[in-house]
Parts: structure tokens; C-alpha cells; sequence
């Protein structure tokens, strides 16, 4: 999550907390918008590597019970 918000304009994080500021409303609600975007695909990639992580292992542990 670090590096999604790390660097971003008008963004502070430290630790769980997250400052998002703009100069408007109208523009504070884009940026929180442009965040909220960028940590839903960081969280999409995380689940499907994990997904697939999971199906891997689940593969090779059938492949050991077979070949016993």
C-alpha cells in the first residue's frame, strides 16, 4: 500500500492512516477517487496471486496423495 500512496500529490500515509488534501472539495474528492482506484487494483493483484498460490499448492499436494 506504501508505494501506491508514496510519491502521490496532495497524499500523506503513515502507517494505517492516510491524509488525502486539495485546495477544493471537488478536488479532494477526485484525489481520494484516484487512491481508492489505485489500492483497489494493488488488492485485486494481491488476490489473484494469492489465488493462484493457493491453487498451486493444492495442485502439488493432490499430485503427493496420487502418487502414494
Amino acid at each position: 500500500m506504501q508505494e501506491i500512496l508514496e510519491g502521490a500529490p496532495g497524499v500523506v500515509s503513515n502507517a494505517n492512516d492516510i491524509l488525502i488534501y486539495r485546495a477544493t472539495p471537488v478536488e479532494h474528492n477526485a484525489r481520494v477517487e484516484e487512491r481508492k482506484q489505485a489500492l483497489r487494483e494493488l488488492l485485486k493483484k494481491e488476490n489473484e496471486w494469492i489465488r493462484g498460490t493457493v491453487q498451486k499448492e493444492a495442485v502439488h499436494k493432490l499430485k503427493e496423495e496420487i502418487s502414494k
